[in-house]
């Protein structure tokens, strides 16, 4: 019984696998929120261009006319409950960087346009007050958060594959690992995939949609324009791919369970030992 029907099974391996792929590459591209970041004095040649994932991301800056790139990493200072993308080239100078913006000092911009030169940048610090707030920074508590159930996403996704894999070929008895684990596993997907929509999307409605979090926008130079970007559109896709695959496991139970009892035929002890055979 555990195979009967097991075609229902491959798709639904498949179609998992295919969340887990789309979930990596969510993970893994620099297209979570995508800004234009306008200078408030009108002196730039042209804008600056900025996108980021959940770890890294670019800043193009335009200064003159010759645009250039920076690698943007995310930093937080925990204490502060506050995250910023800074693009200097190590994660001390990085976290110093956001501390003095938390600290209302307006540091002087000082990355390097190749971060993978780890040398020092030399900044100066200006004392003047910049007037900054935490709701300029990302909410470390919300980054975390997102970052633990996109993963915790992911492992549900590839536990639903295997479940649909070894149920495809074997049939175990015990419960969790069964067609009733790929179902649990199914809904615990579209549930964490939920999740991760709700806390990225009302986040970027709180904070990012009015400031990107680079150190241009945050010291005020600058003035951002931000939209959510395919990375996170993506992460609309699995909960559609997981309720298809409960749809099919439902009908599969559905077609075992229309089908007439098997005939059994019990035969009965009819031997006598008072009869006997010439």
């Amino acid at each position: 019984m555990g195979k009967k029907y097991g075609v229902f099974l491959s798709v639904t391996a498949l179609i998992s696998i295919a969340s887990v792929v789309i979930i990596c590459i969510s993970m893994g591209t620099t297209g979570w929120v995508y800004a234009t970041a306008a200078s408030v004095s009108g002196l730039t040649y042209g804008d600056s261009d900025v996108n980021h994932g959940l770890f890294t991301g670019s800043l193009t800056r335009q200064l003159v006319q010759t645009a250039t790139n920076y690698d943007l990493y995310i930093t937080c200072v925990w204490g502060s409950n506050a995250c910023a993308w800074s693009c200097l080239s190590t994660a001390s100078e990085r976290t110093a960087e956001v501390e003095s913006l938390l600290a209302g000092e307006t540091p002087s911009f000082a990355c390097s346009v190749s971060t993978r030169a780890l040398t020092s940048t030399g900044s100066t610090i200006s004392r003047a007050d910049n007037g900054t707030s935490t709701s300029d920074f990302l909410n470390a508590g919300a980054w975390l958060s997102n970052v633990i159930f996109m993963t915790l996403l992911l492992a549900a996704a590839a536990i639903s594959a295997g479940l649909s894999v070894v149920n495809s070929v074997w049939s175990p008895s015990e419960s969790y690992l069964n067609v009733l684990g790929i179902y649990i596993a199914n809904a615990v997907t579209v549930g964490l995939d939920v999740i991760v929509l709700i806390i990225w999307g009302v986040h970027y409605g709180v904070r990012t949609q009015t400031n990107v979090a680079i150190r241009d926008t945050i010291v005020g130079e600058f003035t951002s324009e931000t939209s959510l970007g395919y990375s996170y559109w993506l992460l609309l896709t699995p909960p559609f791919l997981h309720a298809i695959n409960i749809g099919l496991l439902y009908l599969r139970d559905t077609l075992i369970n229309s089908e007439p009892p098997e005939t059994k035929i019990d035969i009965e002890d009819i031997a006598d030992g008072t009869l006997v055979l010439f």
